[in-house]
C-alpha cells in the first residue's frame, strides 16, 4: 500500500511540473508580450508627428512672449547679467520671429495673437517684482521656456509634415539649446536652486528631472 502511495504521488509529480512550466512560460510569454507593446507605445508617442499648425502657433506665440517679458526684463532686472540675457532673448526672437512670419505667409498657416494665458500670468507676476526677486522668477520663467522649446522644435526637426517649418526648426534648434545653456547658468548665480552651471550638453536634454526653485533669501540679501 505504502509502495502505491509513493508511486501516485510521483505520478501526480510528474504530471504537475510539465503543467506548471506551461503556465510559468505562458505567463512570461504575457509579461514579454505586454512590456514589448508598452515600449512600442512610448516609442510611438516619443516618435509622434507634431502638427504644423500646432507648430507655427506655439512657437509664434513663444516668440512675442519672449520679446514682452525680456523687455520688461532689460528695464526691471538687478543683475547685468540678466540684463544682458534678456537684450540678447529680444534679440534673437525678434529675428526668429520674422523668419517663421516669412514661411507662415506662404504656407498658410495662422500664427498666434496673443501671448496666451500662461505667459500673461507671469508677465503681470513679474511687473509687480523688482531687484533680485524679479531676476530669480523670470530667469525660473525661462529655464521653463526654454525646455518647452526645445521640445517643441525638436519635434518638429524630426517629424513635422511642412519642409519649410522642419528646416526652420532644424535650424533654430541649437539656438535655443544655447539659450537653455545660458539660461541654467545665469539662473543659478541669481538663485534658482536646481539650474546649476553644468556645461552645455547637460542644458541640451529637454528632460530634466528636477524642477528649478527660487533659493530663500539670505538675511544680508537686499
Amino acid at each position: 500500500m505504502r509502495t502505491f502511495r509513493l508511486a501516485a504521488c510521483a505520478f501526480a509529480f510528474a504530471a504537475f511540473v510539465p503543467f506548471a512550466l506551461s503556465q510559468n512560460t505562458q505567463t512570461q510569454g504575457k509579461n514579454a508580450e505586454g512590456g514589448a507593446k508598452s515600449a512600442e507605445g512610448g516609442a510611438q508617442g516619443a516618435g509622434e508627428k507634431i502638427d504644423d499648425a500646432k507648430f507655427v502657433m506655439k512657437a509664434s506665440q513663444g516668440n512675442m512672449a519672449e520679446i514682452m517679458l525680456s523687455k520688461l526684463a532689460e528695464q526691471n532686472a538687478q543683475s547685468p547679467a540678466v540684463k544682458e540675457f534678456a537684450r540678447k532673448m529680444v534679440e534673437d526672437h525678434t529675428k526668429s520671429s520674422h523668419e517663421l512670419m516669412q514661411i507662415v505667409d506662404k504656407s498658410g498657416h495662422k500664427p498666434a495673437k496673443e501671448i496666451g494665458e500662461e505667459h500673461e500670468q507671469m508677465a503681470t507676476k513679474l511687473k509687480d517684482l523688482k531687484g533680485q526677486d524679479f531676476d530669480r522668477h523670470y530667469m525660473m520663467g525661462q529655464l521653463k521656456a526654454h525646455k518647452m522649446a526645445m521640445q517643441l522644435f525638436q519635434s518638429q526637426a524630426q517629424n513635422g509634415q511642412d519642409q519649410h517649418l522642419k528646416a526652420f526648426a532644424t535650424k533654430t534648434l541649437p539656438v535655443i539649446q544655447h539659450h537653455a545653456h545660458m539660461a541654467q547658468q545665469i539662473a543659478g548665480k541669481v538663485g534658482v536652486q536646481g539650474a546649476g552651471t553644468g556645461k552645455e550638453g547637460g542644458a541640451n536634454q529637454p528632460n530634466q528631472p528636477n524642477q528649478p526653485q527660487i533659493q530663500p533669501k539670505q538675511p544680508n540679501q537686499q
